[in-house]
């Protein structure tokens, strides 16, 4: 598999030279704030991940431009906001639609480490014919003077006030495609809260917090059409 990176939002693409990425790769991302495109196709039975870590620490920010994906259980897509598959997680592909559009998915690793997993089965690929147009192109930028990525993070919900004290509003983007379900978990993991969303529910839901301590905690919103999280801070 070969990336071929080149800088966008200038009018003119500059090709660099091929850069090979293989599974568990460490990509160092320079602090310029850069735009940078990457591309990829899957092939049957794949199985690859990426390591991004910013040179300086600062927060991550990647978004899809294009591509499709098999839903899950046949193709797995996952993000995690740290260096391994035992951090965070951030988004994972869900089962409905059988097939998943991937453009204008973006995430925020606020860690400074952004690792991306996938593996898919024996049908259905990027590289079957019929499914040309599931390559996946996603463009990646260091938080420190990025361009047009940052709007867009959290495309699925918003959630407000962050810090909150007593209630927290979420959002929907779009409308929901089945049941949804919020957990809020604590800095351990644990879940602390939980609380179903009712398939023709609001747009806006509001939750209440006051039985939250004090602290840092992740928001996690989990659908037929997948799981996205952001963090939250609580506080009193």
């Amino acid at each position: 598999m070969r990336i071929y990176p080149h800088f966008l939002f200038t009018g003119i693409t500059l090709l660099a030279a091929p850069t090979a990425l293989h599974a568990q790769d460490t990509l160092l991302l320079p602090c310029n704030g850069a735009p940078v495109g990457n591309t990829y196709c899957y092939t049957d039975n794949d199985e690859h991940a990426w390591h991004w870590q910013s040179e300086c620490g600062a927060p991550i920010m990647l978004e899809f431009t294009s591509g499709t994906i098999e839903s899950s259980p046949n193709d797995h897509l996952r993000f995690y906001d740290g260096p391994d598959a035992l951090s965070p997680l951030l988004f994972s592909n869900g089962t409905n639609p059988a097939t998943q559009d991937l453009t204008g998915l973006s995430f925020m690793a606020s860690s400074g480490d952004l690792y991306m997993q996938m593996t898919s089965n024996a049908t259905n690929c990027c590289a079957t014919d019929g499914f040309r147009d599931a390559s996946w192109q996603w463009v990646w930028s260091v938080s420190s003077g990025s361009v047009g990525i940052a709007e867009k993070q959290a495309a699925t919900f918003t959630m407000y006030p962050n810090p909150a004290t007593s209630e927290l509003h979420l959002e929907l983007a779009s409308p929901m495609q089945g049941p949804a379900e919020i957990r809020i978990l604590d800095v351990t993991g644990r879940v602390v809260y939980q609380q179903h969303i009712a398939s023709n529910g609001a747009a806006l839901n509001t939750f209440d917090l006051h039985g939250l301590q004090r602290g840092h905690y992740r928001v996690v919103l989990t659908s037929p059409s997948g799981l996205m999280s952001q963090q939250l801070q609580v506080m009193r």
